[in-house]
């Protein structure tokens, strides 16, 4: 997946970034795959342990913990509490659209496949 995100234009301000886009594609894809055709089952996945999990790219038990920092500090980059939200898997939708990450989805769609990404 990393190899996807690494070609993926991404629009988002980098500076308030939470959720990396690689993260992003993992809750995409795997939602699809598990069935969940409608966006706004996201929010009904949020606090899933096995997806929060399989989406992170931190290690361990990392991505189980939420981010409690003291009051009034603020972490950077922002650590997800959960998954990505819909609005923002929409905003991911949108952005794959464009010409330009579209070409990108076609060059990497054989690659995937194939195991060489």
């Amino acid at each position: 997946m990393r190899f996807l995100a690494d070609r993926i234009e991404d629009p988002r301000n980098q500076d308030l970034i939470t959720h990396p886009l690689v993260e992003l594609l993992q809750t995409e894809l795997l939602m699809l795959g598990q069935g969940w055709h409608d966006r706004d089952d996201a929010d009904a996945l949020r606090d899933d342990p096995v997806m929060r999990l399989a989406v992170s790219e931190r290690r361990g038990i990392a991505p189980l913990l939420s981010p409690e920092l003291p009051e009034g500090e603020a972490k950077n980059p922002p650590v997800p509490d959960g998954l990505a939200s819909q609005p923002t898997l929409s905003r991911l939708g949108r952005s794959l659209a464009t010409d330009e990450n579209r070409a990108v989805l076609r060059e990497a769609l054989p690659r995937l496949i194939h195991g060489t990404a």
